[in-house]
């Protein structure tokens, strides 16, 4: 019994980052950002986005606009308009460019990144790591 119960904790803990079953297999970046880390899965123009680590009551919005500019960093795409939705945790997005218009880029690449007030407000430095 104790073995199939850390065999089943184990399960749970491996499926947080695992996107749903329609972007399984899809391109996957993680964009530090504020603290936060965001694993971004992409298919085509469909985004979904993974807040990992912890962090004491995140604000949503923050959460949000933080999602919002983590998709754009690793998807070198613009988030189509009011597209949008989710919680702290999970968040789902639409792009105004699709996969014909960004290549694939391979493996998981990692970005930690850093705003930058003196080139705008969203504007961010990214190290690929």
């Amino acid at each position: 019994m104790r073995v199939f119960m850390i065999l089943a904790a184990a399960t749970v803990l491996a499926a947080c980052d695992s996107p749903s079953v329609a972007l399984m297999g899809s391109q996957k970046t993680i964009v530090r950002l504020d603290g936060m880390t965001f694993n971004v899965h992409r298919r085509a123009d469909r985004i979904e986005v993974y807040r990992t680590g912890f962090v004491m009551l995140p604000d949503r919005d923050r959460v949000l606009y933080l999602a919002e500019l983590a998709i754009s960093q690793a998807t070198g795409c613009p988030v189509r308009k009011n597209s949008v939705a989710g919680d702290q945790a999970l968040i789902k997005a639409q792009l105004t460019c699709s996969a014909v218009d960004v290549p694939y880029a391979g493996n998981a690449r990692t970005f930690d990144c850093r705003f930058a007030p003196e080139a705008g407000p969203d504007a961010l430095i990214c190290d690929q790591v």
